[in-house]
């Protein structure tokens, strides 16, 4: 699997990457995106992290992505108890695992800093 970031940059309300190879800089609280040459204080960002899967569009898709499978709309995200990628949605109780999604069924439609209403009803 590739090993990739993206960062949601909560100041200026923006997608940064997603980037192959960050480097930080402690002493500044700085991350340096190598693909993009730009310094961003990390204080003010979230970090979400590709889940080596893509949609039925062949869309990477990432930690805090919202997808849609039949009329359902799910958030992606990581689970630190069963060490996998699942599915949430806050109408529903329990959660999917992202593995067990046929992706050829579902796709993108948006991450939740970017559409917070994705997940609304």
């Amino acid at each position: 699997m590739e090993i990739k970031f993206r960062a949601w940059d909560n100041t200026n309300k923006r997608m940064l990457g997603p980037f192959a190879r960050i480097e930080w800089h402690d002493e500044y609280n700085l991350a340096y995106f190598a693909d993009g040459a730009l310094d961003v204080p990390c204080d003010n960002l979230i970090w979400e992290q590709y889940t080596g899967l893509h949609d039925k569009n062949g869309k990477e898709c990432f930690d805090a992505d919202v997808i849609t499978e039949g009329t359902r709309r799910y958030r992606i995200e990581w689970s630190e108890e069963e060490l996998t990628w699942i599915l949430t949605n806050p109408t529903i109780r329990g959660h999917l695992r992202l593995a067990d999604i046929n992706s050829r069924i579902w796709w993108t439609v948006g991450n939740i800093h970017e559409s917070p209403e994705l997940l609304n009803g």
